[in-house]
């Protein structure tokens, strides 16, 4: 038996067992893409929004060829970089980012993939500073494969965010912060490491509530783990703290230009001072 058959019987046995819930694709309508790997749909049964996360490429099943006739890996090959840097819009860019930080999305990849975030997010039990995992649904153009139902929040990301405002106060910074904390540590006490924890993956909420979402490099938590998404908040509380992202994080830490030192400083002293506990903010 292999490591994927192993998976799909575990995944199997936990539908069996109430643990995942399966939604009728015909569940859904107004079903709008939102980029290669997430469309946006609206539960008939609630009447919410919810998103859909792909573990392929969807573009080539649905036709939703997102930015026009060629997709943003496709430019990206052919070395011409013009169009998305003109037009402001991140979101192609970010997508190609995307895939090169999870470049097992290929097809091949994806039983593997599939069940081990799936196994993780059914770890992580509902809560107010992580994105909530809903069940799955079986895919009606691919025979044997599902995406996640996830809750949907938006698209705003941390990165547009920091971007758009440029002048927040030194509260708003550490509220951030703080929001970020608590969902890591309670990953983290779920026994799982988020593995790719960064301003992208940090999305708007209701009201002011921040939360972690995209668990597809997510894995088992151990000291290599957890180290790194120790080192990945630091880098986070570092771009809160300048008011921007950093798209080059050594780069820009050797070139002494990330900003005053002692805001950080005091940034880090200040969430780290209150994130295991849960107080309110």
């Amino acid at each position: 038996m292999s490591f994927s058959d192993d998976k799909e019987n575990c995944f199997q046995c936990a539908i069996k067992g109430g643990f995942i819930k399966v939604f009728n694709y015909n569940s859904f309508e107004n079903i709008k893409p939102i980029s290669e790997k997430r469309s946006s749909a609206v539960l008939k049964e609630i009447n919410e929004n919810v998103s859909f996360e792909y573990f392929y490429k969807n573009n080539e099943v649905y036709g939703n060829n997102i930015g026009g006739s060629e997709d943003a890996s496709s430019r990206e090959e052919s070395g011409d970089e013009s169009d998305m840097e003109e037009s402001g819009d991140e979101s192609n860019i970010d997508e190609s980012e995307d895939e090169r930080d999870n470049e097992d999305y290929a097809n091949n990849e994806y039983p593997e993939k599939f069940f081990r975030v799936v196994e993780n997010m059914i770890s992580i039990v509902s809560n107010e500073y992580v994105i909530q995992f809903m069940g799955v649904c079986k895919d009606p153009e691919r025979v044997g494969r599902y995406f996640m139902v996830l809750q949907y929040v938006g698209e705003e990301n941390l990165k547009t965010f920091l971007k758009k405002n440029t002048d927040l106060d030194w509260r708003t910074k550490v509220k951030i912060s703080k929001y970020v904390s608590y969902g890591l540590n309670y990953i983290h006490n779920a026994g799982v490491a988020h593995c790719n924890l960064s301003t992208k993956n940090i999305v708007k909420g209701h009201g002011d509530r921040w939360l972690i979402t995209n668990f597809g490099s997510s894995k088992s938590l151990n000291l290599t783990t957890m180290n790194k998404d120790i080192f990945d908040l630091g880098e986070l509380f570092v771009e809160i703290s300048i008011g921007r992202s950093i798209d080059n994080f050594n780069t820009e830490i050797r070139s002494h230009s990330i900003g005053t030192p002692i805001d950080y400083i005091d940034l880090c002293r200040e969430v780290l001072s209150s994130s295991s506990n849960y107080c309110e903010i």
